[in-house]
């Protein structure tokens, strides 16, 4: 295979078909098949509403109370 040093790029063997012949435009309507008349509603359960945080601030207070007894009675036998 000989070496063929030069400054311009080399030509591809095969061009691609796009160039010799023009693509007639796809019918186009205007409407986006991906677009719905009417938006889809979630299912009820799906987005629950959460609790307040004051909930979950009284749960951890009673955890952590509860787990200070038992580390209490634990050290204390």
């Amino acid at each position: 295979m000989p070496h063929d040093f030069s400054d311009e790029p080399r030509k591809p063997k095969t061009e691609p078909a796009a160039r010799h012949s023009v693509v007639p435009p796809a019918n186009d309507s205007g409407v986006d098949p991906l677009e719905f008349e009417e938006p889809n509603e979630p299912p009820p359960g799906l987005m629950r509403k959460r609790p307040h945080v004051a909930l979950w601030i009284l749960l951890a207070l009673i955890s952590g109370g509860i787990i200070a007894l038992l580390l209490v009675a634990l050290a204390s036998d």
